[in-house]
């Protein structure tokens, strides 16, 4: 990998490009890279350089090239932030910045459900983030072999499980197919080895068939004055057909011998004269056409899928337009190249789930995952609204799953619903395609417990939660007025004369949490957060629950413990943050905390809530910081 092949490609579909940008990029990242090597013994610009070129098969634009050429400086050289902005500007630091924080979780023996959670809380940030991320797995598991194999192993698995299905939600399909390949390969070495052998075994008669076919193909279009571009082979991914034999527990011949040609015509109107030629000739097999013209998948996917029958052997043919068929590999680099970065509200809906991610930030690690994998990474069915707005729910939704998709609002005041207009219970499961109304009632204000047993989606079910657990057993006199003058120096005040306030330990409440007391004898108030389900405990049911608020003035000398990923620098990472926000340290320690991570613990003054509650948020994006306890 060169640099004049770097900008051949560029040229190849950007002649505009901002060339001087993307050489000062490239030099800027040798010089500071000059005499690291990678664990294969190459000089380390190489790699940057691959993710660049990446990008650039992406067709992505010069902005992205040149983070995939920086991706790397932030972490691995002395380069600040500030220097990257002033050369090169606000943008590309971002997605760099955005990068390294993703970057710092890799010096973990193990990915974690935290890790994952600001893998993809910073591509909700900025899209991009995660397109150079991929570009860089993709390049380091090309060149995997360099590594001990346990540490392959578990890479392998980290690909499968995260980076594979990103790639897929965003239409890569390309960098999902290799990337997922490139796993297989290393989880399932015999397995890998096996299908390869089968697959050159029947190679050569494979390609002559399809040449057959494909001969006959052009000649009826032809004869039917249907224009198109190309009709090529569609080759399998191993990983694939692994997970096909898995799911239909059958053979590998009973996948593989499926063949598959793809056709690529002018416009939406040739896709269809061309699937109506194609099922003249030969006949289709029942239940095996699928329209995602009409209605795409979620990753912007659009094509015609038919399986016909053709001298006997069953053959898939997947009919689209040139466009589509970018998107279809390329997926929202695609999207970018044909519409630009400017507003676009299909598209928009299309990355809903990115946004999504968001709606799951203040849960714990293990939730996150959780709710990732039913909302975002499971099996979806897509329903309509009353006006013809498409949802997307995980399989296996019910009325409330969709209320709650619509507006938290709606979906507390749901009683039932319509389903192609016949009236449903709460319960009832949707399936694709239907039209769904939700019926509501202005007496009902909060969802029912019992709703939490039959939702499916996590996103219903940390919206019931937090309704419930809002009003919950708290008097209505304490919603009102707020005693103004608690023990000096609290951050916190509630309708208790002179109460003794402590905060619990099993929710940690920060700054801009809702908040919940519990008080029990002697004016000891108890501080959580309102959705903490230590409330809800047995134990706790006898205490007096009452509102409490933080105070926007405190005038108090504040500790604030951070809990952290043991690593070389994080001490003086976080003192600079702090320095930076003109915060003056009283005291400061650090310690050891678990068997490998880190505390530490600053001391300082406040005078009011909104400067502690950034300091917190600053804190907390500092890489490899788990999490920011206050002790007062």
């Amino acid at each position: 990998m060169d640099f004049n092949r770097l900008i051949k490609k560029i040229k190849s579909y950007d002649k505009d490009a901002d060339f001087d940008l993307i050489k000062k990029a490239y030099e800027t990242s040798a010089r500071l890279h000059s005499g690291q090597k990678r664990v294969s013994g190459q000089d380390y610009i190489v790699h940057p350089l691959s993710t660049a070129f990446i990008l650039a098969e992406l067709k992505l634009d010069d902005t992205c090239v040149c983070a995939g050429l920086l991706h790397d400086v932030l972490e691995d050289t002395s380069y600040s932030y500030d220097e990257l902005k002033k050369e090169f500007g606000l943008e590309i630091a971002g997605i760099v910045d955005g990068v390294s924080k993703i970057k710092a979780l890799k010096h973990r023996q193990e990915y974690t459900a935290e890790s994952v959670k600001k893998l993809l809380l910073a591509t909700a940030k900025d899209l991009r983030v995660i397109l150079v991320k991929l570009a860089d797995k993709l390049h380091n598991m090309r060149t995997i072999n360099a590594l001990p194999q346990e540490k392959r192993k578990r890479i392998a698995q980290e690909v499968l499980d995260v980076y594979s299905p990103i790639a897929y939600r965003l239409g890569l399909a390309d960098i999902k197919w290799e990337l997922e390949d490139l796993a297989f390969k290393e989880l399932y070495p015999g397995l890998f080895e096996e299908f390869k052998t089968k697959i050159d075994k029947t190679k050569k008669q494979r390609e002559q068939y399809i040449n057959k076919l494909r001969r006959d193909i052009i000649n009826i279009l032809r004869k039917n004055k249907v224009k198109f571009f190309s009709i090529d082979g569609r080759a399998k991914n191993f990983y694939s057909i692994f997970k096909k034999m898995q799911k239909k527990q059958v053979s590998f011949e009973e996948i593989y011998d499926l063949i598959g040609l793809r056709i690529i015509v002018n416009c939406v109107k040739d896709c269809y004269e061309a699937l109506g030629v194609i099922h003249g000739v030969w006949k289709p097999l029942p239940g095996k056409f699928k329209d995602y013209i009409a209605r795409p998948k979620e990753n912007l996917y659009q094509s015609l899928h038919t399986v016909v029958i053709a001298d006997g052997l069953n053959v898939e043919f997947q009919i689209r337009t040139k466009e589509m068929d970018d998107i279809a590999n390329a997926g929202v680099a695609a999207h970018f190249l044909y519409k630009g970065l400017g507003e676009d509200k299909k598209f928009d809906r299309k990355l809903n789930w990115i946004k999504q991610i968001l709606d799951y930030r203040n849960v714990s690690g293990e939730e996150f995952m959780k709710s990732l994998l039913v909302d975002v990474f499971g099996d979806r069915i897509y329903v309509f609204t009353p006006k013809g707005d498409l949802i997307e729910l995980p399989s296996g939704s019910c009325i409330v799953d969709f209320a709650y998709a619509v507006h938290s609002e709606l979906g507390n005041k749901c009683v039932g619903g319509k389903v192609n207009d016949k009236f449903v219970s709460l319960k009832y499961v949707l399936h694709s395609g239907d039209k769904v109304e939700i019926v509501t009632s202005k007496q009902r204000v909060m969802p029912g417990r019992d709703w939490l047993k039959f939702v499916k989606s996590e996103k219903a079910r940390i919206k019931i939660k937090q309704a419930l657990h809002l009003l919950q057993g708290i008097p209505a006199g304490s919603m009102k007025n707020l005693e103004k003058d608690n023990s000096k120096g609290s951050l916190v005040q509630v309708n208790v004369p002179k109460a003794i306030i402590s905060f619990g330990k099993c929710c940690n409440p920060l700054p801009g949490d809702g908040l919940l007391g519990l008080v029990s004898r002697s004016n000891r108030v108890m501080v959580h957060k309102e959705d903490c389900e230590r409330i809800n405990l047995k134990k706790e049911s006898s205490k007096k629950r009452i509102k409490a608020e933080w105070r926007e003035k405190i005038d108090s000398k504040i500790t604030l413990k951070v809990v952290a990923y043991d690593r070389i620098g994080l001490f003086a990472d976080i003192s600079h943050t702090l320095a930076a926000l003109k915060i003056n340290v009283d005291t400061a320690k650090a310690y050891t905390y678990g068997k490998k991570d880190a505390a530490c613990e600053f001391s300082m003054y406040f005078n009011d809530i909104k400067e502690l509650s950034l300091v917190i948020e600053r804190v907390k994006k500092i890489a490899d910081v788990l999490e920011v306890q206050l002790l007062v």
